[in-house]
Order: structure tokens, then sequence, then C-alpha cells
């Protein structure tokens, strides 16, 4: 098995390196595009929250915070109360920062290995900015919200049912601080984070691109077209969202019907995301447990979607990811490189000098 495993990793691999040396101008286009989408919308996005998320922990005000959502929370779910305060933040803060909150945890053993792989899976949101910025607005907007986030606490509830686990009583006495150099300390670390999450979507667009030129996207989009009765280009946006969840913006306007599996390919969270998360457990912790939580979140985004789909649509016009999102994108890449030096510059000065 390990050999075949090896066998199939180097033909993928000559694959990849034919495509790029033979295409390079299909490469070229994908890599300017990923590189594109992290200066305008990832990084002004994302690396705010990658910092706030290191200073919620390092400074303790996440064990605070548990204190109070265990014993709130804790009545319903038997929940750390560290993990429940990582799950509310997260619905709010975007795809990776779940899952990086609660590898810190880890790290810092406060959980443990197993708890860590089971909630992974679980912190796990869009964010409401994504949601009704890029995908959908309105009633639509407030349908795929409370569609992801209600697959979450179900999944939530089912997990905690495998062991009740309680911070520690040191966790819980833990001390609110917050210093200059623990401020230092979680720039630099958003700024690592994001470089990896960066570099990552750029190999996954010229995979993606790698995947059309094959016509694999296409086959499959055909069949899942014939499927769904919907149109084969819409088909194939789906699939597409299903690798890079972004691509839900490129979804037709006014077609509510769609809704239930746009809120699966959101709860989902795409392939792409997946590879962001490996970057970031740097391989000390699986993610495909979080692939097959996150399966099941899809299925059940999509169902609680389709059941509530009447109660939201009533008479009005949907338009599904009709907005190209402003919120989060900014209209040159001037601010992000500049974000970039200025971390850049912080690594210097935080480095230890050798004279």
């Amino acid at each position: 098995m390990k050999k075949a495993k090896k066998i199939l990793f180097v033909i993928i691999l000559l694959i990849f390196s034919v495509y790029c040396l033979c295409c390079a101008e299909e490469v070229r286009n994908a890599a300017f595009s990923a590189v594109n989408r992290c200066l305008t919308s990832l990084i002004p996005s994302l690396y705010i929250m990658m910092i706030l998320s290191s200073l919620l922990i390092s400074s303790g005000i996440i064990s605070a915070a548990g204190n109070f959502t265990e014993r709130t929370l804790g009545k319903f779910l038997p929940i750390n109360g560290g993990i429940a305060a990582t799950l509310l933040f997260s619905s709010i803060a975007g795809y990776p920062v779940g899952a990086k909150m609660i590898y810190s945890q880890y790290s810092s053993g406060r959980i443990d290995r197993r708890s860590a792989i089971l909630w992974s899976g679980v912190c796990f949101g869009a964010g409401s900015a994504f949601i009704f910025g890029c995908t959908a607005s309105g009633a639509a907007g407030n349908l795929i919200m409370i569609s992801t986030a209600a697959a979450n606490l179900i999944l939530a509830a089912l997990i905690s049912i495998f062991g009740r686990t309680r911070s520690s009583g040191e966790e819980n006495s833990r001390k609110i601080a917050v210093s200059a150099d623990m401020l230092t300390n979680s720039v630099s670390s958003a700024g690592r984070s994001m470089a990896e999450i960066c570099f990552v979507v750029t190999a996954f667009s010229v995979i993606a691109a790698l995947l059309r030129k094959l016509g694999i996207i296409t086959a499959i989009g055909g069949f899942f077209a014939k499927y769904l009765h919907i149109p084969a280009a819409e088909a194939e946006t789906l699939i597409t969202a299903f690798l890079d969840v972004t691509a839900v913006s490129e979804l037709p306007k006014n077609n509510f019907t769609l809704l239930p599996i746009t809120a699966a390919a959101i709860s989902f969270g795409g392939i792409c995301v997946f590879f962001q998360i490996s970057a970031i457990f740097r391989g000390k912790l699986p993610v495909l447990p979080i692939f097959f939580t996150r399966l099941c979140g899809g299925i059940l985004s999509c169902v609680i979607c389709r059941l509530l789909l009447p109660y939201f649509i009533f008479s009005e016009s949907i338009a599904v990811s009709a907005v190209t999102p402003k919120i989060y994108q900014a209209s040159s890449p001037v601010p992000s490189l500049i974000l970039i030096v200025m971390t850049a510059v912080l690594f210097i000065k935080a480095s230890p000098s050798k004279n």
C-alpha cells in the first residue's frame, strides 16, 4: 500500500510538472489570479482575524470567556469552555481561524489530541461577512447563515457524546494579561500562517486549472447536471465551489433552488480550505477526520436549508451570490503589500541578533 501511494504520488507530480512546462500561459494566469485574490481579498479579511485569535488565546481572554460559556452553554452541551468560546468566535471569523485556535490550545496543552481532532471539524465557519458579502444577501444570506450554524450545533451535540472535555483548574484560574510582546508575537504568528495559506491557495489554483484542462471538472459537472436538472455551466461552478468555496460568487442570480446546495458547499468549505488547515497543523494533527466531519456538516446544512427554504422565500425574489464582496475586497493591492512589508520588518526586529 505504501509503495502504491508513492507511485501514485510520483505519477501525479509528473503530470503536474508536464502541465506547468507545456501550459505556461495557463499556469501564469492561474497563479496571477490566486495572488490577486490573496492581496485584494484574503489578506485584508483574514489577517486581522488571525492576529485577534492569537491574542485571544495568549492573553487568556478565551479562557475567561470559556468560564462563562461553560457555565451557560455547558448546561446544554458537555463541552469545554474554551472550545465553546472558540466555536462561537469561529462562526464569525472565517474558515481557518477556528482550526488555528484549536491547534493553539492543543499546542499549549490545554486540550488533548483527541479533543483537538474532534473539535477542529466543528469550530469551522465561513463567517457572516463572507456569506452576506460574497454569497447572498437579505433572506437568502440569513437562511444560509442559520443553516450552517445549526449544522455546527448539531455536530457539536453529537461529538460531545463521545466524551465531556472540560478545562483544567489551571486553565479556569488563568488571569487576563496583555503586553506589547504578546501583540508582536501574535502579529508574527499570523504573518507566518497567512504566508502559508497564500502559498497553498496559489498552488491549489494551478491544480484546479489542471483539472479543468484534463476535463475532470467538466465530466463531473455533466453528471451532476443531469442528476440535479440544472445547466451544465451551473453544475461545473458548483463542483468548482466544492474545490474552492469562493466560486459560489459565480452562481447565477435569482435561482433560489440552488440555495440548499450552496449552503452545503459553504458548510463543507472546499478542498482548498483543508489544504490551508493542513498547513496550519504542520502535520501534527490529521486533516482527514475534519474532511469527513465537514461532509456531514454539508449534508446537514443542505437538509436544514431545504426544510427552511419555504419560510424564507415567501414570495420574494432571492439573489444567490449576486454581489461582489466589497466588505473584504480592497480596491488596490498596495495596502496588502505594505502590510506584508511591515510584517517582514517585524520578523527581522523580533529575531535574535547575532551581534
